[in-house]
């Protein structure tokens, strides 16, 4: 596999936008208890922008700039641009498909006091990688979303969901390019 290259910082002063797709064909790595590390490597992923969400972001969770935030069993990472808050939510890896099977099969909730609010690049037990893996992006669809129960919104609020589900913010990866199998090839 090729090396591991460095993911800088700033990628996460960027819109919600360009980090949903720069994060395509980045690794997630946790280590578990036993010390073994896994990685899955991110295929699907939804912007959610501070101005347009449904998303409430009174909470700490959701500010700060390349932050992990777990969101009712769901992983997103926290980016800051001159607008405001904007959030990534990792959908789905090569292996999970779905954003609450994430949470599930990289047991979230028995690290989550220790991931919160903390850096994506550094945290010792959750954290980001590129390998160099180069994913092919499709085209936009739309928002598949993250909301509150529909009984739950106000007026105003249902009038902003509908606006945000026809947004295309959702992000995924048509192929991947695996820089060992290339290798192999030759």
């Amino acid at each position: 596999m090729n090396a591991k290259q460095a993911i800088k910082n700033d990628l996460f002063t960027s819109d919600a936008n360009h980090v949903a797709q720069e994060l395509l064909g980045k690794f997630i790595c946790r280590k578990f208890e036993d010390g073994t590390v896994r990685r899955w490597c991110i295929t699907e992923t939804e912007a959610y922008d501070e101005g347009e969400s449904i998303i409430t972001y009174n909470s700490d969770i959701f500010c700060g700039t390349g932050k992990w935030c777990f969101y009712y069993g769901m992983l997103m990472i926290n980016c800051k641009n001159e607008k405001g808050h904007d959030n990534v939510l990792i959908r789905a890896t090569d292996c999970i498909k779905g954003p609450y099977n994430i949470g599930l099969k990289l047991k979230i909730k028995d690290i989550m006091n220790e991931i919160n609010s903390t850096d994506v690049l550094s945290n010792p037990v959750l954290w980001l990688e590129d390998w160099g893996v180069c994913a092919e992006p499709g085209d936009p669809r739309k928002r598949v979303g993250v909301q509150k129960k529909e009984e739950e919104l106000s007026k105003a609020e249902k009038v902003k969901l509908e606006e945000a589900k026809k947004a295309e913010k959702n992000f995924f990866a048509e192929s991947i390019d695996w820089p060992c199998f290339k290798e192999a090839q030759e």
